[in-house]
């Protein structure tokens, strides 16, 4: 998944929502919430922290 415009990001934040809440309802709970930010760039290092 890119982050290049602001309707990636919307995609990004609704599919992180989405895995919080199956992580929160039990399923899969340690799978749910697994992720990889790969890449050194500004965006990478911004998205990081948050």
């Amino acid at each position: 998944m890119f982050l290049n415009t602001p309707n990636d990001a919307e995609k990004l934040r609704h599919r992180v929502l989405e895995q919080a809440f199956r992580a929160s309802s039990g399923e899969e709970p340690a799978r749910a919430l697994s992720i990889a930010i790969v890449g050194g760039g500004a965006t990478g290092v911004e998205l990081a922290p948050s």
